[in-house]
């Protein structure tokens, strides 16, 4: 999936809005195109279910 890239988290993306869990050293975070960061496995499952970005809505393409 091309939209999703890893990404180290910093003090400005501090928690996950999917499960609004803070992040923490060795997190597995992902970052969409529309630069929003989600906990990998979050946003994995979110996919699943909807194309758009959780937070502004932005399409993602098909996971």
């Amino acid at each position: 999936m091309e939209d999703l890239q890893s990404h180290i988290p910093t003090e400005t993306d501090w928690k996950c809005s999917i499960c609004q869990e803070e992040y923490v050293v060795d997190d597995e975070v992902g970052k969409l195109d529309c630069d929003h960061s989600y906990h990998l496995f979050c946003i994995k499952q979110w996919l699943l279910q909807k194309n758009a970005c959780p937070v502004c809505k932005a399409a993602v393409a098909a996971y």
